[in-house]
C-alpha cells in the first residue's frame, strides 16, 4: 500500500485528499467534484442548476439525485424551523455574492422564496443554492467511492469540512484543527475523528464589506450572533453540513437548544467569546 496525497480547487474553496492505496485514484474523485460543479453550481452558467433557476414557480423535472438533495434540504428546513432556507440565491446575488463575485451591493429587499419537492419533480418561487449542503455532499460521495475501492485509511477535506477513516500515515487518529474565527493563521484547538463527518460554519473566509455569506433567513441579513460551529456526527456530510449552516444562522442561544435536541456533537463560539460545547464533543480547545 502507498498513501497517496492530492488536492485541487473546486467547489469554490480548496479541496484535499490522502489515501492509502495500490494506486493513485485521485482522478476519479476530481470528476466527482466537476461532476457536482455541472450539476448543481450556482456560479456556472452552464450548470442543471442555473438552468433551473432561469425559469420559475414551474415544475422541473428531476432525477433521483435531485430528489435526494432537495428532499434532505426541505428535511432540514422544517427541523430548522427555516434556519437554513435554500432559496436564498437572490438575496447573495444583491449582497454581491453572484456568480462574478463582484461583491457590488444591490437592491437587497424581500428576496427568500419557497420551494416544494416531489419524486420526479420540483418548483421553487425563488432561485435555489445548494451551497449549505454542496460540501458535505462531497463527502458523502468520496467517502461512498473509497469504502468501494477498498481504501480504509483517509482524509477528505472540503475547505474545513472533512471526514476521516481509520489512521492518519503514522497510524494515529486523524487530527484536524480548529481555526480561530478572528484570524486564520492561528489554531485555537484540535479534534481527533475517525468514521466521523466533521463541519464548520464561519464567514472568514466569505466576507466583505459587512456582508458574508451565512444568512439570517428571518431578517434577510447576516447572522451575526456566532463566530464559528463544528458540528460532528456519524450520520451523512451533506445532513451534518446543512445542519452546521443552520446553527450558524440560529445565533449562539437557539443553536444551544437546537443541537442538544439533536443530540449531535458540537462546538459553539458566540460573539463575544462565548463557548458552547457538547459533552461528547471529540476535541478540545487550547484556551477558553
Amino acid at each position: 500500500m502507498t498513501w497517496h496525497a492530492s488536492q485541487q480547487e473546486s467547489l469554490g474553496t480548496q479541496l484535499l485528499i490522502e489515501y492509502e492505496h495500490t494506486s493513485d485514484v485521485s482522478e476519479f474523485v476530481w470528476e466527482i467534484a466537476e461532476k457536482l460543479e455541472r450539476r448543481f453550481s450556482r456560479f456556472r452558467s452552464d450548470s442543471e442548476l442555473t438552468q433551473f433557476n432561469q425559469v420559475l414557480n414551474i415544475w422541473h423535472v428531476i432525477d433521483d439525485e435531485w430528489f435526494y438533495l432537495l428532499s434532505l434540504a426541505r428535511d432540514l428546513e422544517n427541523r430548522t424551523a427555516g434556519a437554513l432556507n435554500i432559496t436564498v440565491h437572490d438575496l447573495l446575488d444583491a449582497w454581491g455574492y453572484d456568480a462574478d463575485y463582484s461583491l457590488q451591493e444591490k437592491s437587497t429587499a424581500g428576496f427568500i422564496g419557497h420551494f416544494e419537492v416531489e419524486p420526479g419533480r420540483f418548483r421553487s418561487t425563488r432561485p435555489i443554492d445548494l451551497g449549505s449542503i454542496g460540501k458535505g455532499y462531497f463527502l458523502d460521495l468520496v467517502r461512498g467511492y473509497f469504502l468501494e475501492q477498498g481504501v480504509q485509511n483517509f482524509f477528505i477535506n472540503a475547505g474545513g469540512d472533512v471526514y476521516a477513516h481509520g489512521k492518519d500515515p503514522d497510524s494515529h487518529p486523524w487530527k484536524t484543527y480548529l481555526v480561530d474565527p478572528r484570524n486564520e493563521n492561528l489554531v485555537i484547538g484540535e479534534m481527533e475523528i475517525s468514521e466521523m463527518f466533521a463541519c464548520a460554519s464561519s464567514p472568514q473566509h466569505r466576507r466583505w464589506r459587512d456582508r458574508h455569506h451565512l444568512v439570517d433567513t428571518e431578517r434577510e441579513a447576516p447572522a451575526n450572533d456566532m463566530q464559528v460551529v463544528y458540528v460532528q456526527s456519524i450520520d451523512s456530510g451533506a445532513r451534518t453540513d446543512g445542519i452546521s449552516t443552520a446553527a450558524f444562522s440560529m445565533g449562539f442561544d437557539r443553536a444551544k437548544s437546537f443541537l442538544t435536541n439533536e443530540k449531535l456533537s458540537a462546538l459553539l463560539i458566540g460573539p463575544g467569546g462565548a463557548v458552547w460545547c457538547s459533552p461528547n464533543f471529540c476535541g478540545k480547545l487550547y484556551t477558553t
